[in-house]
């Protein structure tokens, strides 16, 4: 939701639990995001023209929040230049990261997804604020502990499922 802080410092376990429970009524369900899914999106995104496979796999840097983001905008006849708040921000906190209405895709917190790395690890994708848009795009992928890797920039990120 626009406005609101991401879910973060939780562990895997956590993150799969709190999304499966989310929603859950007769024509709704809920869970954490498989890989599957992730990807469908950034393919959607390409197939809309919103974002390019550069903007996607190389760096997405200018579409999300990075430790690295910075850019030039033109407001009437000057211009002023958006910098990244450097840690996480509330979602929605620029327009510019929005792609076809979803905030923040790219950057702020890298996200717990259902996909496992050789069926042990789950998989973290995209990159955060603490991270170079450059290095963690939003097609990043990243094995992770379940229960080691908790920090301030890993989240999750909910699927909702119509019935």
């Amino acid at each position: 939701m626009k406005g609101s802080l991401p879910c973060a410092y939780i562990d895997f376990s956590d993150a799969q639990e709190l999304a499966s429970t989310m929603e859950i009524s007769d024509t709704i369900t809920s869970h954490l995001t498989f890989g599957a899914e992730y990807d469908s999106v950034l393919e959607w995104f390409l197939h809309s023209g919103a974002r390019t496979f550069v903007e996607i796999a190389m760096s997405s840097t200018y579409w999300g929040n990075y430790k690295n983001t910075s850019y030039s905008v033109k407001n009437g006849d000057y211009m002023y230049t958006k910098c990244s708040p450097n840690m996480i921000a509330n979602t929605g906190y620029w327009e510019e990261w929005k792609t076809n209405n979803i905030y923040d895709f790219a950057g702020n917190v890298s996200e717990w997804t259902q996909e496992k790395f050789y069926d042990l690890c789950p998989v973290v994708r995209g990159g955060s604020y603490y991270c170079n848009g450059l290095y963690f795009p939003a097609a990043y992928r990243s094995k992770f502990s379940p229960t080691k890797n908790i920090d301030e920039s890993t989240g999750f990120r909910v699927v909702l499922l119509l019935l």
